[in-house]
């Protein structure tokens, strides 16, 4: 995102995302549920001086009337939407969207996509009342399945246990101070919450994903993400010239390969697994190299 872009974060919690974005020149605009979240956000949103930029509403994500977001941020609210509830979130998320706008969708998940997607006894009716969880896989096809083009994907589990780590650390060291606030009863359930929830991530019993989309337009060109639509186009010859370089490139590999180390494959055979993994290693390395090389020579 650059200064003077439109970002949406639906779930904005206390309005972390929100002001870190606006303190780049970013016009940010957040929604939740929470009262209380929604009050404090719009005091730490003054206190910053960030009210040209910076506003939170208390509001259901689906009231948002407003359109063309330059990129929207889901960070944690997956969880409570429900899984059969998928198909008409992604679906108002694209169309609140610019084409070429981007979507991050943060969420924990399981690692699978089968059984069940309820969180559990303990969460359901302590923590997270009816929240439910399923694989990576459900939530990329379900974006997809709306017109996303899904083009970055990644597992952040490992760096959530060492999270709540320090989560925990932190409401030991605190003890005292959490329990006059809240009562001993609620800080020992969150810290059983937070024990738990990092021995899951470690066990992988449980991982969080970044799923990052992109809207595509009617002729399936995202306009890139970052450059939005009036600006700049491509000339008319360089899409062709690129397929000229990689149909150059391509034509190249066959003599490349028979250089590749190991014994030659006999027509028909099934090559074995690590004589196959070689081959593909050539073949990319190959290709690449031979791309590059046709690029360099073509630009100059």
């Amino acid at each position: 995102l650059q200064p003077g872009d439109r970002l949406l974060d639906i779930g904005c919690g206390w309005g972390g995302m929100v002001r870190f974005a606006a303190r780049r020149g970013v016009k940010a605009l957040g929604v939740t549920l929470s009262r209380e979240q929604a009050e404090w956000a719009r005091q730490a949103i003054a206190d910053e001086g960030l009210g040209d930029l910076a506003e939170v509403r208390h509001s259901d994500y689906r009231d948002v009337t407003e359109t063309g977001f330059d990129a929207i941020s889901s960070i944690g609210l997956t969880e409570h939407i429900g899984v059969g509830n998928y198909p008409a979130y992604f679906q108002f998320l694209h169309d609140k969207l610019r084409v070429g706008g981007l979507l991050l969708n943060h969420c924990i998940t399981r690692p699978h996509n089968r059984g069940r997607v309820k969180a559990g006894g303990f969460i359901d009716r302590y923590v997270f009342p009816d929240g439910e969880l399923t694989g990576s896989g459900r939530i990329i096809t379900e974006a997809q399945n709306v017109g996303f083009e899904v083009v970055h994907e990644e597992n952040l589990r490992q760096h959530y246990a060492y999270t709540l780590a320090g989560w925990c650390e932190n409401l030991e060291k605190n003890w005292d101070a959490c329990v006059a606030e809240v009562g001993e009863g609620t800080a020992r359930l969150w810290g059983l919450y937070m024990a738990g929830s990092r021995l899951g991530f470690e066990r992988n019993i449980i991982q969080l994903h970044h799923v990052l989309g992109v809207k595509l337009g009617a002729d399936q060109r995202p306009l890139a993400p970052g450059r939005k639509a009036g600006a700049a186009e491509p000339a008319p010859a360089t899409l062709p010239a690129q397929r000229l370089l990689a149909a150059r490139a391509t034509a190249t590999l066959g003599a490349d390969l028979t250089q590749h180390r190991g014994p030659p494959l006999a027509r028909g055979m099934r090559p074995p697994r690590a004589r196959a993994r070689h081959f593909w290693r050539a073949f990319r390395e190959n290709f690449r190299r031979r791309f590059e090389a046709n690029s360099c020579r073509s630009r100059t």
